[in-house]
């Protein structure tokens, strides 16, 4: 017989075990603690890698911080055109002193986040827009410590041997 979607939660003595109830089957509810469907929730995760367009604008929110900043995420179609999207990132608190301390204009970053909001608007010149705001979980900084890309004298691995 298939068994249902959902456990029983049975009390056998001082334990709590789990028990598959079958289809057609009797349940001694005298026995059940508790009884609960399962379900399977949703989720989403996204990763946006990009370059920051304006620096970040630090704000306070009540007692919260929170530092907002777009990023350009661009490709190239099968025709050659150059298409760019622009993410608008918001993050809060502690993760806003780290945007505010080490991001400017340029910077190479990395945001994951858990939500996401589409956002339509007219721009200046009377063209429908379209964007992305998300409220980054983590921001991975992907420029170099100095900003500088190191030449072939003087390189990360410059004094290696080989």
């Amino acid at each position: 017989m298939p068994l249902l979607s959902f456990k029983t939660l049975r009390a056998d003595g001082d334990t709590l075990s789990y028990a598959p109830v079958r289809l057609g089957s009797e349940i001694d509810m005298g026995s059940i603690v508790s009884l609960r469907s399962f379900q399977m929730g949703t989720s989403m995760m996204m990763t946006v890698t990009g370059f920051l367009g304006s620096d970040v604008v630090v704000r306070e929110v009540g007692e919260q911080r929170v530092a907002s900043f777009s990023v350009a995420v661009n490709r190239k179609t099968s025709s050659g055109e150059q298409q760019t999207v622009w993410v608008r990132v918001n993050c809060w608190n502690k993760l806003s002193d780290v945007a505010r301390s080490y991001l400017k204009t340029g910077s190479l970053v990395q945001i994951q986040a858990s939500w996401m909001r589409a956002s339509a608007w007219i721009d200046q010149g009377g063209n429908p827009q379209a964007g992305i705001d998300i409220t980054a979980d983590r921001l991975v900084l992907l420029d170099r410590a100095n900003g500088d890309a190191p030449t072939d004298d003087e390189g990360e691995f410059a004094d290696v041997p080989f």
